[in-house]
């Protein structure tokens, strides 16, 4: 028998979020007496960092999917360098899963009414907090969903 109460089941989600990047840099400046600017950093590198392991990763535990969140209709420079980076890397991999990308808002909508339909999320910042936290609502609890903070030397 299952968890009671559980929104959802047979949601096998992997959020693969860049965590050093974004509006979560703490870049944050009074433009004038009424208006604070966030900066929103995106870099190649990081880019090309987490959709190299999000390759590997989604090769390994043979997943069939990977696809990159963004919102490059709004922030053209920022997310598009995002996700076109993810997805030149991605391609690049040779990987036998399957690439796509959704935006930010509409993959929220869809995790909502069928997150069985995706397999691995890769995801900047800000947009991989939000999709871990409602997909820690889609089956119950944000306790039931493991993470780990992984970088090139050191892991938690």
């Amino acid at each position: 028998a299952g968890l009671p109460d559980v929104p959802f089941s047979g949601v096998d989600l992997v959020i693969v979020r860049e965590n050093t990047e974004d509006v979560y840099t703490g870049e944050e400046r009074w433009a004038g007496p009424d208006t604070v600017e966030c900066t929103k950093r995106v870099s190649r590198g990081a880019s090309r960092r987490i959709a190299c392991f999000a390759a590997a990763l989604a090769g390994k535990e043979g997943r069939g999917r990977v696809t990159v969140v963004h919102k490059a209709n709004v922030c053209r420079q920022s997310d598009g360098l995002f996700l076109s980076e993810c997805l030149h890397t991605l391609r690049g991999h040779g990987g036998t899963f399957a690439i796509d990308d959704c935006l930010a808002d509409s993959l929220l909508y869809d995790l909502v009414r069928r997150p069985q339909e995706y397999d691995v999320l890769l995801c900047p910042n800000l947009y991989g907090d939000l999709v871990s936290d409602l997909a820690g609502g889609l089956i119950g609890s944000l306790g039931l969903c493991g993470s780990a903070n992984i970088g090139d030397g050191h892991a938690l």
